[in-house]
């Protein structure tokens, strides 16, 4: 799943035992193997959200592509075919293009709307 479709808002980075204990208690709601599964990748995701937004929240007001990739823990050509595309804007500052953390963050909630200013 690339950060681009996934609709849900980002969730604050749970501490580890908070996801084990977030993951045990829908596994005691789900009662049968295919939910237990499920719901262990639900806390999975949530679990890589908060941690992707957690990476972000630094103090630094823009992101070379490289750098924001790396955050991201995706590709560079990932965000860069993203900004070809008009999902999420960037500003060129020489050879190079600048990613704002806002725009970033609203990226990998599903809800940027850039119009990938090249």
């Amino acid at each position: 799943m690339t950060p681009a479709s996934m609709d849900a808002p980002a969730v604050p980075a749970l501490p580890d035992d908070g996801v084990e204990a977030l993951a045990a208690l829908l596994m005691a709601m789900a009662g049968d193997d295919d939910l237990a599964r499920i719901a262990i990748a639900v806390a999975d995701e949530l679990a890589e959200r908060g941690h992707q937004a957690a990476k972000l929240a630094d103090e630094r007001l823009g992101y070379t592509e490289r750098q924001a990739a790396a955050a991201l823990g995706i590709e560079w050509y990932t965000l860069r075919n993203a900004r070809l595309a008009g999902e999420i804007s960037a500003r060129k500052l020489g050879r190079s293009y600048v990613y704002d953390r806002r725009e970033l963050l609203r990226w990998l909630d599903g809800d940027a709307g850039g119009k990938g200013r090249r």
